[in-house]
């Protein structure tokens, strides 16, 4: 089966953009190829789970949230022992594309769920969160 992921909201830079517009263009890479094979919802889950984890990482070393622990921490787990090795791949392509091309977004995801649209395609819908008192501009 072949399915389809569908952010809300428009294309443009943050923060106009919605943060799923933005997290789906942050997965490209790593999403695209699996879509395209047809995965249940249950693995697009846990897929997301993982590629909203590591943005929110990022996210949180960043000057507007000042944690950086939680990027070292993460760093640290993927790094480690047991951890499998498509685990340290997805941190280093997700890690470099963040770096790259969304470093200067600030927003962190809150709630999310990847739900049915209509048949095969799937819809990402996040919240997008900035700490209190701060906007994303």
């Amino acid at each position: 089966m072949r399915i389809s992921l569908k952010g809300e909201g428009h294309v443009g830079p943050a923060p106009e953009r919605k943060i799923s517009a933005t997290i789906l263009d942050f997965a490209a890479p790593v999403i695209d190829p699996l879509v395209q094979q047809g995965l249940p919802i249950a693995t697009l889950n846990n897929l997301f789970q993982i590629i909203i984890t590591i943005w929110n990482a990022h996210v949180m070393a960043t000057p507007t949230w000042g944690q950086p622990e939680i990027l070292a921490n993460l760093r640290k787990m993927v790094a480690g022992p047991g951890a499998p090795p498509e685990l340290a791949t997805l941190f280093v392509v997700l890690s470099e594309r963040r770096k790259g091309l969304f470093a200067d977004d600030p927003r962190a995801v809150g709630e999310w769920s990847v739900i049915p649209d209509k048949a095969e395609v799937f819809r990402l819908r996040c919240d997008a969160r900035m700490p209190a008192g701060k906007s994303p501009r």
